[in-house]
């Protein structure tokens, strides 16, 4: 009785750690579509089309590379980021057969990088992250990136003050 019970605890204890790493991968960048989408070769040699989750990548999310000047850097943005490393996979979310989630990358999450930097703001209509809000909290009160511009702004410094 008591051994099995013993092996009941012991395998309640291991569940949660094997479910938790069902949803990750490892893999390099295949391709980049556009700035919100990239193709990931896994390590099995597979294929797979993830959707960032996380950064606002704008009106031009959905549209090529090659679309616009905009989309253009934001691209190559990506690429200079994972090009060349091995990347782990995070998949968060399925629908259909479009994956969504994020991508580690040098033991950073991409998202938390490029909204922490400056380039993009959150998607809180996707993602009310607490690590992204205060990264892209940072990036505005540290005028990183798009925020540069607002270097000097009144309510920019008054509500990095907390006023």
């Amino acid at each position: 009785m008591f051994n099995r019970t013993k092996s009941i605890v012991i395998a309640m204890c291991f569940i949660p750690f094997l479910s938790a790493y069902g949803n990750e991968f490892f893999g390099e960048l295949h391709d980049v579509e556009n700035p919100g989408e990239v193709v990931l070769k896994l390590e099995s040699g597979n294929l797979m089309r993830l959707k960032l989750l996380g950064p606002d990548f704008g009106k031009s999310r959905e549209e090529t590379c090659e679309t616009n000047r905009s989309n253009e850097s934001a691209c190559e943005l990506l690429r200079e980021k994972l090009a060349g490393n091995q990347l782990g996979i995070i998949v968060e979310e399925v629908e259909g057969e479009t994956m969504y989630g994020d991508i580690v990358v040098n033991r950073k999450a991409l998202s938390l990088s490029l909204i922490r930097e400056g380039y993009y703001q959150v998607d809180t209509d996707h993602n009310r992250s607490h690590a992204l809000l205060e990264a892209e909290q940072e990036a505005r009160c540290n005028y990183r990136g798009m925020w540069a511009k607002w270097r000097g702004n009144y309510e920019i410094a008054k509500s990095c003050a907390g006023w």
